[in-house]
């Protein structure tokens, strides 16, 4: 069955906020992609993995382009927005540091004394 395709492309500068020193970035997005129009879920399931569905359930069904587009950079927003390796404003060394486990404590443990209190010949 053939079925009408829209192809498209969205160009924009994106300003985000780095998530690691909290300065503004920005994230160009360079998009192509392609939905099939489909009537509903069904046709929908047929399609090919490389199209995406457009499900219009009426003939005359009106569609925003500027949905689609501002779906379209929604979706090609990164997960965590973050400066490309050493542009971002916090030093390296400062992050590995943070991210480093705490080192073990020599505090005694408070439930050191509860062995104490055990009867002889219990483990």
């Amino acid at each position: 069955m053939r079925r009408p395709l829209l192809v498209a492309h969205v160009q924009a500068d994106l300003h985000l906020q780095c998530q690691t020193c909290l300065q503004p970035m920005l994230h160009r997005v360079d998009h192509e992609f392609t939905l099939c129009v489909v009537k509903d879920d069904d046709e929908a399931d047929e399609l090919s993995e490389d199209l995406d569905p457009l499900i219009l359930e009426d003939d005359n069904e009106e569609i925003s382009t500027r949905d689609l587009f501002e779906d379209e950079l929604i979706l090609s927003l990164p997960v965590v927005a973050n400066h490309e390796p050493g542009a971002c404003g916090v030093a390296v060394p400062a992050l590995q540091s943070a991210a480093e486990e705490p080192k073990a404590s020599t505090k005694e443990n408070p439930f050191a004394v509860l062995a104490g209190l055990k009867k002889p010949g219990q483990s």
